[in-house]
């Protein structure tokens, strides 16, 4: 099995697609309430997260993947990946997170 980030990619197809000019992240449980004050785009708590992910893919994947230069502790995926290290009973309750514009 080959897993990035946690997830089993050999067995799950995951898609996830965020929208915005920035990076605020809503996050939403089953019953639709809000569970966490939103983190603001330039907020980089998730330093650690962005270096995780910078290991974990490869730049040219990651490039290719995302047209973005590399990983930063400002973009979404970051602060998800920081939300499940820091957060993990939160994060289980998380059902989607809502990108603001």
């Amino acid at each position: 099995m080959e897993y990035i980030l946690g997830i089993d990619i050999g067995t799950t197809s995951v898609k996830v697609g965020l929208l915005s000019t920035t990076g605020e992240l809503k996050y939403i449980s089953t019953k639709d309430e809000v569970l966490k004050n939103v983190i603001v785009w330039l907020d980089s708590r998730a330093i650690d997260e962005a270096e995780i992910i910078k290991k974990k893919i490869p730049i040219d994947k990651w490039y290719k993947t995302t047209g973005l230069p590399e990983p930063s502790p400002m973009w979404p995926l970051s602060k998800i990946l920081w939300l499940k290290r820091n957060e993990p009973v939160l994060y289980d309750e998380v059902l989607i997170t809502k990108s603001i514009k």
